[in-house]
């Protein structure tokens, strides 16, 4: 007698199921634990490559360059130049992709507030047509070594005669009153309440003198003192164009 719900052959099937089923699940066990394993990789390679990124940032993180500029720029120094004339001004012109070149009455030379400077040539070595443009930055007694130097004077004029910029801050304009480029040009100069010397002197030279921080007249551009040296350079900047 069969008991009830019950078919030949029905285990035999259930036998050969069961291990079908057995071996299918075996697999994709395997399956699970080969992919388990794959993404733990793939992360662990992850966190190195983050990690090696850290440690090595300095080799890979480029720092953004500035603007590309065709124009280049030589400064002249001299013993006693004030500092902070030579350095804001570098700096803004470099800020904005400007080549600077320094060129000096020795090979080294210090400001007036200590800054030494190795200059990349000496005076003697400078050729005014390879640049777009002079700057000379004041300080006392930097603009008398400036204004006493014959090389110094012959560049100014041979820039001026060149259609390049020339520009000189502080007392530095007197250099370019020396150099008999001021005349019929409006200029400023440092000057002091109680001291005009140098207002005289640029006037002998046949400059119309402006009270100004800032001024330029074609492609003279003179300053009148430290406090303006930024807004020197980006009058310099503006002068120059894309060169």
């Amino acid at each position: 007698m069969r008991p009830p719900g019950f078919e030949p052959g029905s285990l035999a099937r259930k036998a050969s199921v069961l291990p079908l089923d057995y071996g299918r699940a075996l697999k994709l066990n395997r399956i699970r634990v080969i992919i388990f394993f794959m993404k733990r990789a793939i992360a662990f390679m992850a966190l190195l490559f983050l990690f090696v990124g850290c440690i090595g940032g300095s080799r890979t993180i480029k720092e953004p360059k500035p603007a590309v500029s065709e124009c280049k720029v030589a400064i002249i120094l001299a013993n006693g130049f004030k500092d902070v004339e030579y350095s804001k001004t570098r700096e803004v012109l470099e800020k904005a992709g400007v080549d600077v070149v320094t060129f000096g009455l020795s090979r080294e030379v210090v400001g007036m507030d200590g800054l030494k400077v190795k200059v990349d040539y000496p005076i003697s070595n400078l050729n005014v047509s390879g640049f777009d443009a002079i700057v000379l930055p004041g300080g006392d007694p930097g603009y008398k070594n400036l204004k006493n130097d014959e090389r110094v004077i012959n560049a100014i004029k041979e820039a001026y005669d060149q259609d390049k910029v020339v520009a000189a801050i502080c007392a530095s304009p007197t250099v370019l009153a020396e150099a008999g480029i001021l005349k019929n040009k409006k200029a400023t100069v440092w000057s002091s309440l109680t001291n005009k010397d140098l207002i005289k002197e640029i006037e002998d030279a046949g400059a119309i003198y402006v009270d100004e921080e800032v001024v330029r007249d074609g492609k003279i551009i003179t300053a009148n003192g430290p406090q303006a040296a930024e807004k020197f350079a980006n009058e310099i900047l503006n002068a120059l164009g894309k060169c």
